[in-house]
C-alpha cells in the first residue's frame, strides 16, 4: 500500500518530514480513524436533524389536535347549555300541562291529583301545595263564572 502511495504522491513527506513507511502507516491509520469519526459525526448530525424535524412535526400535530379539542369542547359546552335549556323548558311545559289538567278536569281521583301536583317538583311539597292552591283558585273562579252564567240562564228562562 505504501508503494501505491509513493506512486501517487512521490514527493509527499509526512507532517514532520518523515518518509518512513511505518510512520506513514501510523499516519494513514490515524487519518482513517479520523475519517471514521467524522463519518459518525455526520451521521449523528443527520439523525439529530431528522429527530428535530420529527419533533417539529409532532409539535405541529399536537397544536392542531389541541385546537380541535378546544373547538369540540366549546361546541360540547354550547350543546350542553342548549340541552339544559330544553330540559328546563320541557319541565316547565309539563308543570303547566299538569296545572291546566288539575284546574279543568273535575273527575280526577286523589292519586291522580297528587301525581299531577307533584309532577316536576321532585318531592318538594311546597311547590306541590302552591300548584294545588293555584289550581283550586282557578277552579273556584271557573265555578263562579259558571254559576253566574247558570243564574243568568235561569233568570232569562223564568222571564219567558
Amino acid at each position: 500500500m505504501i508503494g501505491r502511495l509513493r506512486a501517487f504522491f512521490p514527493l509527499w513527506q509526512g507532517a514532520n518530514g518523515c518518509t518512513n513507511p511505518d510512520e506513514l502507516a501510523v499516519e494513514v491509520t490515524r487519518l482513517e480513524q479520523k475519517s471514521t469519526s467524522l463519518g459518525r459525526v455526520v451521521r449523528w448530525r443527520e439523525q439529530v436533524t431528522k429527530a428535530e424535524t420529527m419533533r417539529e412535526g409532532a409539535r405541529r400535530e399536537k397544536e392542531c389536535v389541541e385546537q380541535i379539542l378546544n373547538s369540540k369542547t366549546v361546541e360540547l359546552s354550547r350543546k350542553t347549555l342548549d340541552c339544559v335549556k330544553l330540559q328546563e323548558m320541557s319541565l316547565m311545559l309539563a308543570k303547566e300541562f299538569a296545572a291546566q289538567k288539575l284546574s279543568t278536569n273535575m273527575n280526577l281521583q286523589e292519586e291522580e291529583t297528587l301525581e299531577l301536583a307533584s309532577h316536576g317538583n321532585h318531592g318538594n311539597i311546597e311547590n306541590a301545595v302552591d300548584i294545588l292552591t293555584r289550581c283550586l283558585i282557578l277552579r273556584n273562579k271557573s265555578y263562579k263564572e259558571l254559576m253566574v252564567q247558570c243564574n243568568l240562564v235561569g233568570r232569562s228562562e223564568s222571564h219567558l
